[in-house]
């Protein structure tokens, strides 16, 4: 294993021959994937066939450390590669839990953090609760102040003597990540939140990349978002908290380009998961790279940020310039009235849902002057002609076949279906309403 330093970052990586050794008895399959953690997921780098109850995978090199799984596509179980020979064994009905290492002192370690962390944080979070209702005069109180106070304690103690042995390892960096702020005992809930909001991220040192090897950065940015949560706030509500918490996490990554493009990129998809365009927009108008760095080249994240806020409610909608699926020619800048664009395909199976309610509020549509256009991402006419026919759709459908690649679809920074947008007569962006009941929140506002 060596160091490499470059530009202040630290990067492990190997240069000799490495391999993964597992047995797996009872394997109900034939071929096995190894993976490696990528924010869109764990994405496969090897793929062999299980031969006397053995697979071999060869590591290509160099490789950086990391998560990674072995799997056969409905289970899997994970594990450091951060050594250059890795032995263990499993059964195929059951590979994560009945994992046994054979030969990695670090994955012993890992396997052990885990099942430690998971039992301590049951103990104490079930302590918490009783110092939250009990009198704090009684000797039982008392008694489960200290207890949680030592199981803290110990807990923190273990870890101190597992960074003691190698603070270089890629599982010391990681535990140094996931671990929890070590709170006083007895503290309210409510200062217990506000405590965890100012030092949730003291233990993340962000200008270790290997924190994007794993999925424990994007656990602990989630969890964070969590501190900010509530179930009786609304959408708007929602929003602006997330937009507090942004504001806490984005200044920190920012110590580190690789990190922040990784942080941005992976709060955006989140946010666009749940349509909280509120939140990306006021990331793209905080944080783009663009405004703070004009001479350097836009990563895709940071040009899709560009996109969200040309494409903020207030700004002009870009030309839309298509043929109907009859072969019409279709121009947005010479419909003169309010129009819903809905961009959609024959596949999305939430699309199923929403173009009858559409159908539904059509005649409701025609009464405020509002037109309803359709853009499909279908690239199989028949398809498409059948999904028209079955909803009973009785708009002309705008198509160019090229699914994804489609102009419209790119000039419209659409990353999923269906995705609405309301213009006014003169292309302005209204609202992007996520569903039905928005739609009529935002034609009726």
């Amino acid at each position: 294993m060596k160091l490499l330093f470059i530009v202040g970052f630290v990067v492990t990586y190997f240069t000799g021959n490495s391999q993964v050794n597992v047995t797996i008895r009872n394997a109900p399959v034939s071929n096995y994937y190894l993976q490696s953690f990528s924010i869109n997921g764990y994405k496969k780098i090897d793929s062999v066939v299980i031969k006397d109850n053995k697979l071999v995978f060869q590591i290509p090199q160099p490789f950086q450390a990391g998560i990674y799984q072995v799997g056969d596509g409905k289970s899997n179980f994970d594990f450091i590669l951060d050594e250059p020979s890795i032995e263990m064994e499993t059964y195929g009905n059951a590979l994560q839990d009945s994992l046994k290492i054979i030969k990695s002192p670090e994955n012993l370690l890992y396997r052990q953090y885990q099942q430690r962390r998971d039992k301590i944080y049951m103990q104490m979070d079930l302590l918490n609760q009783v110092l939250q209702y009990y009198d704090h005069s009684t000797e039982f109180y008392q008694t489960t102040l200290h207890e949680f106070t030592s199981i803290q304690d110990g807990f923190f103690r273990w870890i101190d003597s597992i960074s003691h042995l190698n603070d270089n390892s890629f599982l010391v960096h990681y535990i140094k990540t996931d671990i929890k702020p070590r709170i006083s005992a007895g503290m309210s809930l409510s200062d217990q939140k506000k405590f965890f909001r100012e030092h949730w991220f003291d233990g993340v040192d962000w200008m270790d990349n290997s924190m994007m090897n794993s999925d424990v950065l994007t656990r602990k940015i989630t969890s964070y978002l969590g501190l900010y949560s509530n179930p009786n706030f609304k959408k708007p509500e929602l929003e602006k908290a997330f937009e507090d918490a942004v504001d806490i996490i984005l200044p920190l990554s920012a110590q580190n380009p690789s990190i922040n493009d990784f942080t941005i990129k992976y709060l955006v998809r989140g946010f666009e998961r749940y349509g909280f365009d509120d939140v990306i927009l006021h990331i793209a108008t905080n944080y783009s790279s663009a405004q703070q760095c004009e001479n350097e080249q836009q990563s895709e994240t940071q040009a899709r940020l560009e996109k969200y806020k040309l494409l903020a409610p207030g700004k002009i909608a870009p030309d839309i310039q298509m043929q109907d699926l009859n072969g019409n020619e279709f121009s947005l800048i010479e419909v003169r009235s309010r129009k819903l664009l809905i961009f959609w395909a024959s596949w999305c199976p939430h699309c199923q849902e929403l173009i009858p309610q559409l159908v539904n509020w059509s005649g409701q549509a025609a009464n405020k002057g509002i037109r309803i256009i359709p853009v499909s991402l279908d690239d199989n006419k028949k398809d498409l002609e059948n999904a028209i026919a079955k909803l009973n759709i009785p708009w002309p459908v705008l198509v160019d076949f090229k699914k994804w690649n489609s102009k419209a679809v790119l000039d419209y920074n659409i990353y999923a279906t269906p995705t609405m947008l309301l213009l006014d007569k003169d292309d302005k962006i209204l609202a992007k309403p996520m569903n039905i009941k928005e739609l009529q929140n935002a034609v009726n506002h």
